[in-house]
């Protein structure tokens, strides 16, 4: 029972990165004081989703946890240095709401340590900090998987072929079985690639994260595509998925960022600032690990290309 409780809490944690929608609003911009309103309450308000591990969750005791809430807890160091109230009260808020961004609209939180992706539609309603993590699909096989298909499925070419062209001769994506859970982003995005490729592979909907875990497992699937946050806890906390690896790399690449209210450049400085300290301090990397295991050397790099220079 605990673990499908938590595939499902995987599944909501990709569906709220990329469906959260926002009712709309006036689409003036929105004029915010948040570092005034908060000196003004000495209280800092951090929203959180209690289900959405690995980035937000509810942990032992009802605490909050996760990567979102790691960085934003550095958020709050900086914002207490900022304004020199070392007893700013940091409170964290729980969003349950349909429509998530609300509580950032609506001055109930002052940002949404629940990441996300920062899409157009939504920036005219909210404004986004610097990406804090870079989504997408990945791809989950078995640590044991051919070699010649880990290194194709990783952008690397194999026996001299461009990557991602397909070719009689060249049979690593022949015969293959790719699952994917149906309905989402990733069975669209492979279901295209599969059409450009012209390959001879199966790709097989499943209905769960769990479902997909298994079939590799059980060598019915050579890979599962899913969300890679997801894919990246699930190896790091499941016992079943001991002997599975997250391939180095992201498809349909999508940057998460943190909410905070719209018109308030001073604030998003700050926070800017902050992520940025942490990214070039390296400090950003054992955070990045508790929660998705050691980082690759892409997305050390990618965190040195994230920090703004001073």
């Amino acid at each position: 029972m605990r673990t499908k409780l938590r595939f499902h809490r995987l599944a909501l944690a990709a569906s709220l990165l990329a469906t959260a929608s926002v009712a709309p609003v006036a689409s003036y911009a929105q004029q915010a004081d948040t570092l005034g309103q908060i000196r003004a309450s000495g209280t800092l308000k951090l929203g959180y989703f209690p289900e959405a591990r690995p980035f937000t969750w509810h942990a032992e005791g009802g605490q909050p946890d996760g990567y979102g809430v790691a960085l934003c807890r550095a958020i709050a160091a900086a914002t207490k240095a900022y304004l020199r109230k070392p007893d700013l009260k940091v409170e964290f808020v729980a969003v349950t709401d349909a429509d998530p961004l609300k509580a950032v609209q609506d001055g109930r939180v002052d940002l949404l340590c629940g990441p996300m992706q920062a899409t157009l539609s939504r920036r005219a309603h909210v404004s986004f900090s610097i990406p804090v993590f870079a989504g997408g699909t990945g791809v989950l096989v078995r640590a044991d998987a051919r070699a010649a298909l880990r290194k194709y499925l990783e952008g690397h070419p194999v026996d001299n072929q461009p990557v991602w062209r397909g070719s009689p001769h060249l049979d690593v994506l022949q015969h293959r079985n790719f699952a994917v859970v149906e309905g989402t982003a990733s069975q669209r995005w492979l279901s295209e690639r599969k059409t450009e490729l012209g390959v001879n592979s199966v790709v097989t909907p499943v209905r769960s994260l769990e479902e997909g875990v298994t079939r590799v497992v059980d060598g019915q699937s050579d890979a599962f595509l899913a969300d890679r946050s997801a894919l990246l806890d699930l190896v790091k906390h499941d016992p079943k998925a001991h002997n599975l690896a997250v391939l180095d790399r992201e498809f349909d690449q999508t940057a998460y960022a943190l909410a905070l209210r719209r018109g308030d450049e001073d604030f998003r400085l700050l926070v800017d600032r902050a992520l940025s300290a942490v990214y070039r301090s390296g400090s950003i990397l054992p955070l990045y690990g508790v929660y998705f295991g050691p980082a690759s050397p892409t997305t050390r790099e990618g965190f040195q290309r994230l920090a703004e220079p001073e």
